[in-house]
């Protein structure tokens, strides 16, 4: 299974997390960015169709997903914007198919499988493919989403309510 010590899951692994506020404290999002991840909504590709959640409300839907996939927990990661810079379409498509390869071989020897989906504001104007990637202990979904240079990620936890990681 994805654990810390995977290989590095893009080639451009070069952007830093957010740092840091406070020595020895959790790495705090800028206000406008938390805000955006909170207001977003995350779709997962399932086989039962479109299964949508938001960061803070619970999902039924999401719990019984966990439940058929036989895992507590899952995270919910990208390989795009790593930083929170825009990239092009091109580098973006690149970075998420490596990353879509490299966990369907990982997960495929835990007899699981990652289901594509994406993050995307109300507007339609954002939107990055994305994982939800089943089984992942937090502190490796923690250790992925930091080599993929992103600001944070989306941990779920059957009969919780998503919640929005910052790295």
């Amino acid at each position: 299974m994805l654990d810390e010590e995977s290989e590095d899951i893009v080639s451009r692994n070069d952007m830093p997390s957010m740092p840091s506020t406070r020595r020895g404290a959790p790495p705090r999002l800028p206000r406008e960015l938390a805000e955006a991840y909170r207001l977003a909504t995350y779709v997962v590709d399932t086989p039962q169709g479109e299964l949508r959640f938001t960061i803070g409300h619970r999902s039924a839907r999401l719990d019984r997903l966990l439940a058929g996939l036989g895992v507590e927990r899952a995270a919910f990661l990208t390989a795009a914007n790593p930083g929170s810079r825009r990239l092009s379409a091109e580098e973006n498509s690149a970075r998420t198919t490596r990353l879509g390869e490299q966990l369907q071989e990982q997960l495929a020897e835990a007899g699981l499988v990652a289901l594509a989906g994406e993050g995307r504001d109300e507007s339609g104007d954002w939107r990055e493919r994305s994982f939800l990637v089943p089984g992942i202990e937090r502190e490796a979904a923690l250790a992925l989403a930091r080599k993929l240079g992103q600001a944070a990620f989306v941990l779920l936890e059957s009969g919780r309510p998503p919640k929005l990681v910052p790295t």
